[in-house]
């Protein structure tokens, strides 16, 4: 055989062998892939009347307990009501668990388990809402405030975020309380009345009052991310996502000064002009993708209820990563998920048509990745804006992200359990959170601090969030309340 002839066979063979054993490993890491064995858990026997409940939480969402960015107190009345409310709603919780008011509206409550020894967990939830958008009420199907129930939903804001999980926590603690019921740990549950506008006044409070009497927590669970059905194209079932991080928070303001003038004679230095060049190159600009450990381990927790093609590629990421990133990549939903992202959102300049402005401002809103932080997204956009004349400023309040919790151990462990047990048609995987919750506040308390609600979602309802027709199932919320409560239980 020439030796030409010979090079190209072995080459041909080397690669085919090569092609074999890639396919051989990926078969094998495909086949190996296995719903993680989480503890078995017993669903907590209490009984629950489901259109009971959802009539106290209809009576919930009558409460206008909405947080105004510009006023902080602007609700008091209506908190002050409500919490009157939950007393009269919940006599055995009232009852039996010390609790105390803190900044006037928040509640905390300690519930005292039998083994002083064991560290506490923390609950977490919110009293307050969101305003409903002017303008926006007719588009309601029932009235934003109305409670509602009809079509086998509790209509209305909060029904979603966060009264749900208020409700549903007391609903839970209260059927407990009734079966004469003892938590073998110590259960804190935290209500905080101001989570829509940074929760300094609630959650802030309470946990700085926690933090003064040293305690130190388990784990945190608070709102965030929920049961998901068909957002995962090929994905069997629903994905009941454990957030087990969430997203850094950060404001900047850009501004530009120049002569200003008439417009028939342009100055070579218009403010409007500088700062619109540097929104349009921070738009146009991207902050590094990565596929963070809280994204790697939805993949893989969902990967073994996929379809087959997408069990091969998330069981196989050494290989199919950039195939996998780039279909995250495709939509803004998803890209979230992989990389800190920026928006820009206030723009302010000018006074009259024919006249040059002295001053041109824009906000710029970013959100950001684990492994980002604000220094180095404000790093990120002085470079990228590249204009000295461009002035960047943090506002006040920014935040960065979270530490990564663990997605296995003990404390993620219970969660999925009593998931499990009141799901068993979901497939359980951490997540990342892309919002802002209370969580962030009890970050120095806690060994884990995870984000899940188990609200069932379909794409559709996204926007029912902070959005129109928000709503809840009377039977998920149902599932809701059995969940806390087998949380509660678990030994």
């Amino acid at each position: 055989m020439p030796s030409k002839l010979r090079k190209t066979f072995l080459l041909t063979s080397a690669l085919g062998l090569a092609l074999i054993v890639v396919l051989a490993v990926c078969a094998i890491n495909t086949a190996r892939l296995q719903t993680p064995d989480y503890p078995k858990v017993t669903a907590a026997a209490i009984d629950i009347d489901p259109d009971a409940a959802a009539q106290r939480l209809a009576a919930a969402v009558r409460f206008k307990t909405i947080s105004y960015d510009e006023d902080a107190a602007a609700s008091d009345a209506e908190l002050t009501a409500f919490n009157a409310w939950l007393e009269q709603q919940y006599p055995e919780v009232y009852r039996q668990i010390p609790h105390e008011v803190i900044s006037g509206h928040s509640l905390l409550f300690r519930w005292q388990g039998k083994d002083a020894g064991l560290p506490p967990m923390l609950l977490a939830a919110h009293l307050d809402v969101v305003p409903v958008e002017a303008g926006t009420e007719s588009a309601w199907t029932h009235p934003p405030f109305s409670g509602d129930i009809a079509e086998g939903f509790v209509w209305g804001r909060g029904s979603l975020d966060d009264k749900n999980s208020v409700l549903g926590i007391l609903e839970a603690a209260e059927a407990l309380l009734h079966q004469g019921f003892a938590p073998r740990r110590t259960i804190y549950l935290a209500f905080g009345q101001d989570e829509e506008i940074s929760g300094r006044r609630g959650a802030g409070q309470i946990a700085a009052l926690l933090q003064q009497r040293g305690v130190r927590l388990a784990f945190v669970l608070d709102e965030g991310l929920a049961v998901l059905d068909g957002f995962i194209p090929g994905l069997r079932k629903p994905a009941a996502l454990i957030g087990t991080a969430e997203k850094g928070y950060a404001t900047f303001d850009l501004g530009a000064d120049g002569p200003g003038g008439h417009s028939s004679v342009p100055s070579p230095h218009n403010p409007l002009g500088a700062v619109a060049r540097a929104v349009a190159r921070i738009s146009q600009g991207a902050m590094p993708i990565r596929l963070t450990p809280p994204l790697r381990g939805l993949l893989t927790g969902i990967a073994p209820a996929a379809a087959l093609p997408l069990r091969a590629a998330f069981a196989n990421l050494w290989l199919t990563r950039p195939l996998v990133l780039a279909q995250f990549k495709a939509a803004p939903s998803t890209r979230a998920l992989l990389q800190t992202v920026v928006s820009p959102t206030v723009f302010n300049a000018g006074t009259k048509e024919n006249v040059i402005p002295q001053h041109a401002a824009a906000a710029v809103n970013v959100r950001i990745l684990p492994g980002d932080t604000v220094q180095s997204v404000q790093d990120w956009m002085r470079r990228t804006i590249g204009d000295p004349s461009v002035s960047l400023k943090l506002r006040p309040g920014a935040v960065n992200p979270s530490p990564v919790s663990a997605a296995s151990g003990e404390a993620f462990d219970k969660i999925a359990g009593a998931t499990l047990a009141v799901y068993a048609d979901v497939a359980v995987a951490s997540g990342l959170m892309i919002g802002l919750t209370d969580s962030r506040h009890y970050l120095p308390l806690a060994a884990q601090t995870y984000r899940f609600l188990p609200s069932r979602l379909r794409p559709e309802d996204i926007d029912r969030i902070h959005g129109v027709n928000e709503r809840i199932g009377v039977r998920n919320y149902a599932e809701i309340i059995r969940f806390y409560a087998t949380l509660m239980s678990i030994e």
